[in-house]
């Protein structure tokens, strides 16, 4: 009996410890753009052109992007954008977005933020200047942050170790010109009251909304500064 009970707590053992390794074999991921974009998204200033999970292709289909990989996935993601307005953008925010599942309370987000230390400007006299504007038609590429890629730890201690899926949504923009983007609004910032953004079409309230100032809302990303790569140029 002692051997039969130590026989099976072996194999109980091994099956724990296996559980994980197996969740972890490569599979289908998939990025979804639509749960979270409830707009025109023809009105989006930032166009996603290209997605990268080290030299992966992605199969495209309506509304969403499929690619083999591992749990570790995300870390590898690499996300090609584009300024297609015909404004130069002076603050972004893109939100990647993890469904609620096991025992997750809700969703959780991790953010693509511009600008960043991480980016430097080709253009300036010093090497070590911030790129402060994305201009019209440039393009830059985009990884998650370390710093945002820890929410990937956090989560295990509510079950989840594996995520096959994530959401992509185009949060906010702003503009050079005191004017912005937000889920599909057009808005302009109060003159009178910095930091007041009014939409551009009237609303059931005319007395606009709240959203943080450019510079406000970028010092809220200097923790979760947003890793930029291969550089920027037109395409």
């Amino acid at each position: 009996m002692k051997t039969i009970a130590t026989v099976g707590l072996w194999a109980t053992s091994i099956v724990l410890l296996t559980a994980p390794l197996l969740s972890a074999q490569e599979k289908t991921r998939t990025l979804e753009f639509g749960a979270y974009r409830k707009y025109d998204i023809s009105t989006e200033p930032i166009a996603i052109i290209k997605k990268e999970l080290g030299n992966r292709p992605f199969n495209e289909s309506p509304g969403e992007s499929k690619v083999i990989g591992g749990a570790d996935w995300l870390y590898g993601l690499t996300l090609t954008l584009k300024n297609i307005s015909s404004k130069s953008i002076q603050a972004s925010e893109i939100h990647l977005i993890v469904p609620q599942q096991a025992n997750m309370s809700g969703v959780r987000r991790m953010f693509l933020r511009f600008p960043t230390e991480s980016i430097l400007d080709p253009d300036a006299k010093t090497s070590h200047q911030m790129l402060k504007l994305w201009r019209p038609g440039h393009v830059i590429s985009m990884k998650i942050p370390n710093s945002q890629l820890q929410l990937l730890d956090r989560l295990r201690g509510n079950g989840v170790y594996d995520i096959d899926t994530v959401s992509i949504a185009l949060q906010r923009v702003d503009f050079d010109d005191h004017t912005g983007w937000y889920q599909g609004l057009k808005m302009h910032e109060n003159p009178n009251l910095p930091g007041n953004w009014i939409p551009d079409r009237p609303m059931s309230s005319n007395k606009g909304f709240k959203l943080e100032s450019a510079l406000r809302w970028s010092n809220l990303a200097a923790p979760i500064s947003t890793e930029i790569v291969l550089g920027i140029g037109r395409r």
